[in-house]
């Protein structure tokens, strides 16, 4: 599964990192750079496929509230 992140706030993708860890997955390549203020990145995660789906729905919600406090 890939997800491509743009935010204001780099620590972001540290959160999803610990998120990944957490839920027991991991993430097999991870590219990001800095645009402006901005961050763009792209994750590629593995695991089991239950656990994909929830880190999923945890990443869909913390990029929604990031983005609506910024």
């Amino acid at each position: 599964m890939t997800h491509s992140i743009d935010t204001v706030d780099g620590r972001l993708l540290a959160r999803i990192i610990n998120l990944t860890h957490r839920f027991g997955c991991s993430y097999t390549n991870l590219s990001a750079c800095r645009e402006g203020e901005r961050y763009a990145a792209t994750i590629e995660l593995s695991g089991p496929a239950d656990a994909l789906r929830r880190l999923a729905l945890q990443i869909r919600k913390l990029t929604t509230e990031h983005e609506e406090i910024f």
